[in-house]
């Protein structure tokens, strides 16, 4: 399956390969009815979207298709692949996970962004779903809940949670 990664110093794509495992049964329904989802996902630290992807592609069975270590170039991933789902962190440098989710959700509605965070204040929530967000997931969330929650915004659009 191919990756695209935004370069971190020269905002250059590059693209690598992995290989997939079997789907396990929470992302069975969201496959089934969307077909394989192509997520891209969006954090700071290299160690947790690479953690993050590994989770989304083996235990959840969807596709990662791209990542971003900030919100403007999670902006460009999205303009250049049109994934399904970003799994978007809050606080980052350059256009922190507010800013940007806004900006997706206005030129690409139809994406579905869900916060990927260790802030799980009301008010963190409260700006992440005011800015189109469909889902937020704590950091401290077990794989399934997190396979659990993409396949329910991407199957139903509902808000939903996992902590």
């Amino acid at each position: 399956m191919k990756a695209t990664t935004m370069n971190e110093t020269n905002g250059a794509a590059t693209a690598t390969t992995t290989d997939d495992d079997a789907s396990p049964a929470p992302a069975a329904r969201a496959c089934d009815v969307v077909g394989k989802l192509s997520i891209v996902v969006v954090d700071d630290h290299y160690l947790v979207r690479l953690g993050v992807q590994n989770i989304v592609e083996l235990q959840c069975g969807f596709e990662v298709v791209g990542s971003a270590a900030n919100g403007e170039d999670a902006i460009a991933v999205v303009a250049k692949l049109q994934p399904k789902v970003v799994l978007m962190d809050v606080h980052m440098p350059r256009l922190n996970g507010i800013d940007a989710t806004r900006a997706i959700k206005a030129q690409w509605p139809h994406v579905f962004v869900i916060a990927l965070t260790m802030y799980i204040d009301d008010a963190t929530r409260e700006a992440m779903f005011a800015a189109g967000a469909s889902g937020f997931i704590d950091k401290a969330a077990l794989g399934v809940e997190i396979c659990q929650t993409i396949s329910e915004v991407a199957v139903d659009g509902n808000r939903s949670t996992a902590s």
